[in-house]
């Protein structure tokens, strides 16, 4: 038995000992899994607390009792909070699909590393990648349910109705932000509260990002911006702001850094940098791909990086931009046409 397993079932039986009912389990996440306990309840969802950090925190002198004690008040503060479990068990009646869908959301996987979690997640492929679907809620705590195909059965309703709820919940939410608007932003006041060099705020960023041609695309809310590779028209218009084709760095499932291509930027130098940066990601539920994208102009979608470089040396990547300007119902039925 290893440190790990030993550490959750004693876990477990002192949990059991104060009269909870909790179980071990494994959870199939983006990029993997994790090892958690389950605390059950009358709720379809019951909690799950991981414990990869709470075995370094016992490893570290925390008791298994001073653990237990953690997990009961962290559970009892979920449930103070007022949020999502105390009107979940509710959601057994078929017709109350209509309360969350408004809180439905897409979340970009990549396919090659969840053939597990998509084999019993419903999900829409993009290329390499494939969308799938949460229920975001909560209000002090956020909470992320992904709708498994055992959550639509109990909910009474399919995959395109599901998709469809949380396409339109994302659209027209994303931003798109240069290198020098993010800094800006951040540090803007931290800068004109030190005087650095006694060089304005403003004028020191933009001489810190002269030359730099990198942009943010995410959502609003910092979760699942990833997602805007769904979305054609949040490509055109970063493809107008990067002033043509650009590439696709897949940094995290919450957000896409785009570089425009430019003939002095090699992109196998692009495709190192991002494997370093992953590698190096502390939590692997977050990232999302490896592999670096591009999008195309004149096809309208995205491209693998070999397959643009063929397109390249076959004098296929000649073409205009063109604006969209679809309304949001008719941007939804052009992109159902190319699913």
């Amino acid at each position: 038995m290893s440190d790990g397993d030993k550490f959750r079932k004693e876990l477990t039986d002192c949990l059991r000992g104060k009269g909870y009912d909790v179980s071990e389990a494994f959870c199939v996440k983006n990029n993997g899994g994790k090892d958690g306990i389950v605390f059950h309840d009358k709720s379809p969802f019951s909690p799950v607390f991981y414990t990869g950090e709470l075995l370094e925190q016992h490893t570290g002198g925390r008791t298994i009792q001073e653990t237990a004690q953690y997990l009961i008040g962290k559970l009892e503060r979920t449930y103070r909070t007022g949020q999502i479990f105390h009107y979940l068990p509710s959601l057994e009646k078929r017709q109350d699909y209509q309360k969350i869908r408004r809180d439905l959301r897409l979340c970009m996987v990549q396919k090659s590393a969840n053939r597990e979690l998509l084999a019993e997640t419903p999900h829409r492929d993009y290329g390499d990648f494939a969308a799938v679907a949460y229920w975001v809620a909560g209000e002090s705590v956020e909470v992320r349910i992904l709708l498994r195909q055992n959550v639509l059965d109990m909910l009474g309703t399919g995959f395109e109705m599901v998709f469809k709820d949380a396409y339109i919940n994302m659209m027209g939410e994303f931003e798109l932000k240069s290198m020098e608007e993010m800094l800006y932003e951040t540090v803007a006041a931290q800068l004109r509260a030190e005087q650095v060099k006694e060089v304005p705020a403003d004028q020191y960023i933009h001489r810190m990002c002269q030359g730099t041609e990198l942009y943010l695309l995410t959502h609003k809310t910092g979760r699942f911006g990833s997602a805007a590779m769904c979305y054609q028209r949040e490509m055109e218009r970063a493809a107008g702001r990067a002033g043509g084709d650009f590439v696709i760095i897949p940094s995290s499932i919450h957000e896409l850094l785009l570089l425009p291509v430019r003939r002095n930027i090699p992109l196998e130098a692009v495709s190192e940098l991002v494997r370093r940066i992953n590698a190096g990601q502390a939590d692997q539920e977050e990232c999302l791909s490896d592999t670096i994208y591009i999008y195309s102009q004149k096809e309208k979608r995205i491209l693998a990086e070999r397959e643009y470089l063929q397109k390249i040396q076959t004098g296929q990547m000649n073409g205009q931009y063109r604006k969209s300007e679809r309304t949001a119902g008719e941007e939804w039925e052009a992109e159902r046409c190319l699913m």
